[in-house]
């Protein structure tokens, strides 16, 4: 079954009541969490959310199982978030999929498969209970799309010539643009006219010169200026998950350089780095070898997982980052 677009998913939550059961498919971080956010407000309200985080390589089937099942005498709401759902070992695997056929009434499920490629056999099946919901990182066109969906859903309209400012500006993710977004509103009256030098005053111009530069360090291994630029960037207001976004695209595009050494890279789709950085892949390709490209990157899924697992200190994971990568240690 073809994945949802997710605003399509989320004008649903608004205009009815919630499903029990979903199913996430793609790896940006930021449309999940989103996603999630519209869910519990449909299913809480203004009361407190309950959700809880399940991790089929933390705990075993039989909990996640139990946890499924268990209910109480006021009947009360609950959302379960299943992460890697194919880690699931049998005989609970087959249980897993006869609940999500026949799920709780008060129980919300929602599975986020990040895999790429062939999907898993529970994945599979899983699918034909229920339509996924994209949540893969989106094109630039698409990343226009949501820009203007952030400033619509905080009553500001806007136009192309602001769209492709904040764009220019914050076009890496959906999450570096949703955070663009909230800084500009905090600075507008309600309902006021966005003009552009608005937008230069209040985004993170300045600070988007300084990501360019830390990325630029990485690039060429210049370990002072990297440590320096990353450092001042987290106390700016730069999450970690941004960052580990960032670095995850140049790896990978320095990762297919390595392996195509001398090919002409010309992708068709789109590459969520800044033009001056893409312009330097082939002199940074030269710097870091393809062994060192892969162990970025193994490292950079670490981080990834330990953000969304645990509570981690940004400085402490960069800085390891940078040491570790970076300096080749």
């Amino acid at each position: 079954m073809a994945a949802s677009p997710i605003k399509t998913a989320i004008r649903s939550l608004k205009s009815g009541e919630p499903k029990t059961l979903y199913l996430l498919q793609g790896d940006d971080y930021f449309l999940q969490q989103f996603f999630l956010k519209q869910l519990e407000q449909a299913v809480f309200g203004e009361q407190p959310a309950e959700r809880h985080l399940l991790l089929p390589d933390e705990i075993g089937g039989r909990e996640i199982l139990d946890q499924l099942r268990a209910t109480d005498l006021f009947a009360s709401r609950k959302l379960f978030v299943v992460r890697n759902a194919q880690q699931i070992k049998e005989p609970y695997r087959g249980q897993f999929l006869d609940f999500c056929r026949n799920p709780l009434p008060n129980h919300f499920v929602v599975i986020i498969d990040e895999g790429f490629g062939r999907r898993p056999a529970l994945i599979r099946e899983l699918n034909k209970l229920v339509e996924p919901i994209n949540t893969s990182k989106p094109f630039e066109s698409e990343i226009r799309k949501w820009i203007g969906y952030f400033f619509s859903e905080k009553g500001y309209q806007t136009t192309a010539e602001i769209r492709d400012a904040v764009l220019t500006i914050a076009g890496d993710s959906v999450y570096h643009a949703a955070n663009e977004v909230d800084k500009i509103c905090l600075g507008l009256e309600p309902g006021q006219e966005i003009k552009l030098e608005q937008v230069k005053q209040f985004s993170g111009w300045r600070r988007e010169h300084r990501q360019w530069e830390f990325m630029l360090a990485v690039g060429n291994r210049e370990l002072e200026k990297a440590q320096q630029f990353g450092t001042a960037l987290l106390a700016q207001g730069a999450s970690l998950l941004s960052l580990v976004y960032q670095l995850t695209n140049l790896f990978q595009e320095i990762l297919f350089l390595n392996i195509s050494p001398g090919t002409s890279h010309g992708p068709s789709g789109f590459i969520p780095l800044s033009p001056a950085i893409k312009k330097r892949l082939g002199s940074f390709s030269r710097k870091y070898s393809r062994d060192e490209s892969e162990s970025a990157l193994r490292k950079l899924g670490e981080i990834d997982q330990r953000i969304k697992s645990s509570t981690v200190s940004d400085d402490s994971e960069l800085t390891a980052f940078i040491f570790g990568v970076v300096a080749g240690g």
